[in-house]
Parts: C-alpha cells; structure tokens; sequence
C-alpha cells in the first residue's frame, strides 16, 4: 500500500477524546463498515506547517481490517492544494472518520 504523500490525517477519535462537548464523531461500528460509495469526512494535516482541512473522501474499498482506499471528493483550498487534489487515491483508518453519508 502506497503512503500519502505530503499530508497526515488527524484521529477525528483522538479531537472527540479532548473535545467531547464539540467533537462529534460516528459510532465505531459505522465507522468500521464503511462500504463503496459511501463518503467519509477525514481531517488532513499538511506534513509542513499549514491549515488543516476536513474533506470528504468516496470511499472505494477496504483493503483489509481497518485500512481504507478512497478518493479525494474536494479540492483543497490551503496548503494542501500543492500535495493533493480531487480524486487522488488516499488511505485511511476508521478512527480518522470524523462525519459519514452513505451512498444512497
């Protein structure tokens, strides 16, 4: 599995941990059934300095017991535009998923 370049994503669990009262996150059980065509919002951290940014990623498949494949469903708008643009395959656990929409 290919690394994602030029960015990290932030534990949407992780920001629910230290903001309970203001960080909603999904069940864990929807968060690990993730099937394609749904989309998954994640948080991307340029690896330099920047803004972070929530997206909205299509999820394409599972790869296997918590790993994600993906596509990019935004165009970034800060610093990650130099690293990242829609569509871009990205790789994702269920502890990054801060929002879902199931494909309808």
């Amino acid at each position: 599995m290919a690394l994602n370049k030029g960015y990290s994503f932030i534990s949407a669990v992780q920001m629910n941990k230290i903001h309970p009262d203001t960080f909603d996150v999904p069940p864990v059980e929807e968060r690990h059934n993730l099937n394609p065509g749904d989309h998954a919002k994640l948080i991307f951290k340029p690896r330099k300095e920047g803004m972070t940014e929530r997206m909205w990623v299509r999820v394409f498949k599972r790869l296997r017991e918590g790993v994600y494949e993906g596509v990019l469903d935004n165009e970034p708008l800060y610093e990650l535009r130099d690293v990242l643009q829609c569509d871009d395959v990205v790789y994702f656990r269920p502890d990054h998923v801060a929002d879902i929409t199931r494909k309808k």
